[in-house]
């Protein structure tokens, strides 16, 4: 049996579209680490990926139904937090510090659902500031929709890559972090 300084990094892929997060764990076990089916399952946690889901039709703000912007906040925003909570319990049951990236829903034409991206992006600062002083980091990738001055859409690779990064030892010093992977839609 490998000793704790020699085992690979444990991880857990948490919510969010499947195709995603099948880039997401190929990703992350390309940079070594040893993903857990589930949160659960996930012995000596070190890396929780929370993947949102994508809002899947773009609707105007008067067509929108509060009963659907209500739901949908408030369960991706609470299901975002209960997996915090887990997976940082598994961390410090671990002792060694670690590292949570959340995956926003790209912002797209639905303008009503970018509060889940707010929401998220809100959440990642706070938990970032106060799991700091244990080691653990906290950061945000937000993948951008639709058409790029790179010339093509946001692919499940690229933030896949992303997230592994946000996750690795090479960002040790990040935390709090936004991770824009939108092909430079904002510079536009």
């Amino acid at each position: 049996m490998e000793d704790a300084a020699t085992s690979p990094p444990v991880g857990a892929i948490v919510g969010g579209d499947p195709v995603l997060a099948g880039a997401v764990r190929e990703a992350l076990r390309r940079e070594g680490v040893e993903v857990a089916e589930r949160l659960d399952a996930a012995e000596g946690l070190d890396i929780l990926v929370f993947i949102a889901r994508e809002v899947a039709a773009s609707v105007s703000f008067a067509a929108t139904r509060v009963e659907d912007l209500s739901g949908r906040l408030g369960g991706e925003l609470k299901a975002a937090f209960v997996a915090l909570q887990d997976g940082v319990s598994a961390m410090r049951a671990k002792g060694a510090g670690g590292a949570v990236v959340f995956v926003s829903p790209p912002s797209a034409d639905h303008r009503a659902f970018d509060a889940l991206q707010q929401g998220l992006r809100l959440l990642t600062k706070a938990a970032a500031l106060e799991l700091g002083p244990e080691g653990i980091r906290v950061n945000i990738v937000l993948p951008g929709a639709g058409d790029t001055p790179l010339g093509r859409a946001c692919a499940p690779a690229d933030v896949a890559a992303s997230v592994a990064f946000a996750a690795s030892p090479r960002a040790h010093f990040m935390t709090g972090a936004d991770l824009v992977v939108d092909g430079g839609r904002l510079a536009a």
